[in-house]
């Protein structure tokens, strides 16, 4: 009958054909350009300064510049690229091992590192990798003192910053590096304390290092008493987190009250709250503080699983019941033990600063980013 469909939407596909076309076009021509960029820097240098003088040129026919501008933009462009060549130069005096050469002999080092490292014998490494290496110099024209300059460069360049930063630590003292050491076996005795058990606490290792941060002044203790303190209430598995903070400020006063050192009390502290059925008699019996109607209170709230609502009200009865351990030491005992704790935190500074440095955590990075 001489009926079709409208051609609209055949001319539509075919616009959209040439537009995919234009764009895959203009992708090739992009990615040959950075190509021949990587291949030829200079080249890309020299073309891109002559975009640069046809393009004030442009700007000042069509009277967006002024001549004055003209001159400056011409007097600018050539000297980035002096900079570039020069640079350009620079680069290829001090290496002249082609990139291909110097990843090979990366690889080649590593090997030999690995063999070293898994008790090969040097003789045998020698003969599987000593042809190998020698291969990537045939042909560079460097002598025996380019060759090793050359090993040299590509050697420091395969340490990784971490590895420097500890030969630098080494380099300073024993001090940084007892420092560095205690911080990161401490965050990893918290990171696995968060596990298992300690999960129900509900805690991350940010949150625990900003508890004990925040306790230390009041509680007068160390930042790695607090630490300590933490690690002993998250394996409990029954003691939330809302509570920590209170408790390490509470522990050095009951250490006081009850005669007992700091561990011995944190130790009895977990005990306590971990179980407040059981806990409220141990603490009415050590300070005191718990009337008939409070241990039933605290009780009842335990056996209806209301751990919470039963430690804080183990806490309550606990506080007016505690001293001040400052109250119990003498004027050059509390004087030695604020020097002990300003050098436990110095030390734990240290070590947290050059542990930041080297391996952020995701709320540091979150920090740093939001202060840039």
């Amino acid at each position: 009958m001489g009926v079709g469909p409208s051609g609209a939407g055949s001319a539509r596909d075919s616009a959209r054909v040439f537009e995919d076309a234009a764009r895959a076009s203009e992708d090739l021509a992009r990615r040959t350009q950075a190509l021949r960029a990587q291949i030829d820097p200079l080249g890309a240098a020299q073309a891109k300064l002559n975009t640069e003088i046809a393009e004030a040129n442009a700007l000042v026919k069509a009277g967006a510049i002024s001549a004055g501008e003209q001159a400056a933009a011409h007097q600018l462009a050539p000297t980035r690229f002096d900079a570039t060549a020069k640079a350009l130069k620079g680069v290829g005096d001090g290496a002249r091992l082609a990139n291909y050469q110097i990843l090979n002999l990366g690889y080649q080092i590593n090997d030999v590192v690995v063999g070293l490292a898994s008790g090969q014998r040097p003789l045998t490494i020698l003969a599987q990798q000593g042809t190998q290496i020698a291969q990537i110099f045939a042909g560079s024209g460097l002598g025996v003192g380019g060759v090793l300059k050359e090993l040299g460069r590509v050697v420091a360049g395969l340490i990784s910053p971490t590895v420097a930063l500890v030969a630098g630590l080494a380099a300073v003292g024993g001090t940084a590096l007892y420092a560095y050491n205690s911080t990161i076996t401490a965050q990893k005795e918290l990171q696995v304390a968060t596990a298992g058990i300690g999960r129900a606490a509900g805690a991350t290792v940010d949150q625990l290092n900003r508890i004990a941060d925040s306790a230390v002044t009041a509680g007068r203790v160390s930042v790695a008493a607090a630490r300590d303190m933490e690690v002993a209430f998250l394996r409990s598995g029954r003691i939330g987190i809302d509570q920590f903070g209170d408790l390490i400020v509470a522990a050095k006063n009951y250490a006081a009250a009850t005669g007992q050192d700091l561990e011995t009390a944190t130790k009895e502290l977990t005990e306590a709250f971990a179980d407040p059925g059981k806990g409220v008699d141990l603490l009415n019996a050590k300070v005191g503080g718990y009337d008939d109607r409070t241990r039933l209170l605290i009780k009842t709230l335990a056996a209806q699983n209301d751990l919470t609502g039963a430690q804080k009200r183990l806490f309550d009865g606990l506080a007016p019941s505690l001293i001040d351990a400052a109250e119990t030491t003498t004027a050059l005992g509390r004087a030695w033990d604020f020097v002990a704790r300003t050098a436990s935190n110095a030390v734990d500074a240290l070590g947290r600063a050059i542990d930041e440095a080297t391996d952020p955590t995701l709320h540091q990075q979150l920090e740093d980013l939001r202060s840039r």
